[in-house]
């Protein structure tokens, strides 16, 4: 952010994550003289349009939805060179907002190919059959999980990484019958026909409050029980049938898989696991990690830790023999059999967790401003959260120090919102939904 010292800025759009975005800047030294919003109006929010009758030096723009449309619109009324997008902690300059403005053109032309494709299908009544997954390049544990257990059965299926400018993908979308998601993938699905049947099996339950995602409609939205499909998904998205089958990625959490680093893991006296959420804004290490590791190395507690790609490349523990990354190549649900403790903050990770009744703390450090960056929470933390909630580093210290001592104040409560959560406490969620999938596939 050094580029931006000294600098005037205007933020795009004016939404809770910028505001949020606005303070940290500030905190850098750097001044937001307001934002840029054709939907909104205060005394510091403007249209495009009023962009020269505003001092400022650079348009810093925030929204991977909709990138390409307020570009578009803002560089109308401004100098490109003065415009960047901020992604993943990266800002780009105009150069890259017009190469991603490029693809986003040839996105629209290849969805205008499938949709060609399909509705040959359609006409001619071509027979489809395939079940293909679709697996986004940092989710797909839901996915994964299915597709394996349909390879294991022997039941005919692919699965493809995610890719809007790859003409290939679009072409075997056209010809699925039953397609397997577990994110929100725009360039694919508003285009198929409705003879194609589709699968949400999305990739979280809690308290995090979602945007309504009202122009697509499943045919199915999978969930772990009624209730969070009536309390939470039905509220934000469309689907023919909302069904609670489970998640596949759980399953795994019923077995002990022997890899080398599990063999590590077993060995340790006490492994505790830090599994936060990722954040838009500012995702570093909310610890003193020297004081973490005398801590640590005084109980003989092994600490790991599960950051997102592009957090973990600027971090390093290699100072520390009690404080360690999770390994990478190993899927999280075949891990977590092995934690004794779990970390976690707003993550869904908590609540599958709770299949396995361990203790969990809640450490949500940056509560208010993450609150805020979300327009507030679904359910209320304190009442839905599985675990204590605690925002200091001595607190969550002194909450490992209470679980060390063999006190599991939260166990009842723990049992309680499992019961609300789950509808199934097994291992069968893949074989439920490999019913659902070849009934759907041979009708």
């Amino acid at each position: 952010m050094q580029r931006f010292a000294d600098k005037k800025i205007l933020l795009v759009p004016a939404s809770p994550l910028n505001k949020l975005f606005a303070k940290e800047l500030l905190s850098y030294g750097i001044e937001v003289v307001g934002f840029i919003d054709n939907f909104k109006k205060a005394d510091d929010i403007y249209k495009p349009q009023e962009l020269e009758n505003i001092s400022y030096d650079c348009i810093i723009l925030q929204n991977k939805l909709f990138f390409d449309t307020l570009f578009k619109d803002l560089i109308a009324y401004s100098q490109k060179e003065k415009i960047f997008f901020y992604e993943n902690n990266i800002v780009y300059d105009y150069k890259k907002i017009e190469e991603k403005s490029k693809q986003k053109d040839k996105q629209k032309f290849y969805m205008k190919i499938q949709k060609m494709i399909t509705n040959i299908f359609d006409f001619y009544r071509f027979n489809r059959s395939e079940i293909l997954f679709l697996q986004d390049q940092h989710l797909g544990t839901n996915v994964k999980a299915l597709y394996s257990y349909l390879q294991k059965e022997n039941i005919e299926s692919s699965l493809i990484e995610v890719d809007p400018l790859l003409l290939k993908t679009y072409l075997q979308v056209a010809r699925a019958k039953f397609i397997v998601m577990e994110e929100v993938i725009h360039t694919y699905i508003k285009t198929l026909s409705r003879r194609q049947k589709t699968l949400q099996l999305w990739h979280g339950v809690g308290i995090k409050k979602l945007n309504p995602i009202r122009d697509i409609k499943y045919s199915y939205f999978n969930s772990t029980s009624e209730w969070n499909n009536e309390v939470n998904f039905s509220k934000i998205f469309y689907a023919q049938e909302f069904i609670n089958l489970g998640y596949p990625r759980n399953d795994l959490l019923f077995e002990k898989i022997s890899t080398p680093f599990t063999k590590k893991l077993e060995k340790n006296k006490i492994n505790i696991f830090y599994i936060p959420t990722y954040r838009d804004i500012d995702n570093s290490l909310a610890f003193d990690l020297d004081l973490l590791e005398k801590f640590l190395s005084q109980y003989e507690i092994y600490f790991y830790i599960k950051l997102h790609p592009f957090v973990k490349e600027s971090i390093s523990f290699d100072n520390y023999l009690h404080i360690d990354f999770l390994e990478d190549e190993a899927e999280l649900y075949t891990l977590l059999p092995f934690c004794d403790l779990l970390i976690s903050d707003y993550s869904s990770v908590m609540y599958d967790f709770l299949l396995l009744d361990r203790p969990i703390i809640a450490y949500c450090y940056d509560l208010e401003g993450y609150r805020e960056s979300r327009e507030g929470f679904l359910l209320d933390i304190y009442e839905y959260t599985p675990a204590p909630v605690v925002t200091t580093q001595q607190e969550l210290l002194n909450q490992i120090e209470i679980f060390l001592n063999g006190n599991d104040s939260f166990k009842e409560k723990r049992a309680q919102i499992k019961k609300l959560f789950f509808d199934f406490v097994d291992n069968h969620s893949t074989k439920r939904l490999t019913q659902l999938v070849q009934k759907v596939v041979n009708e």
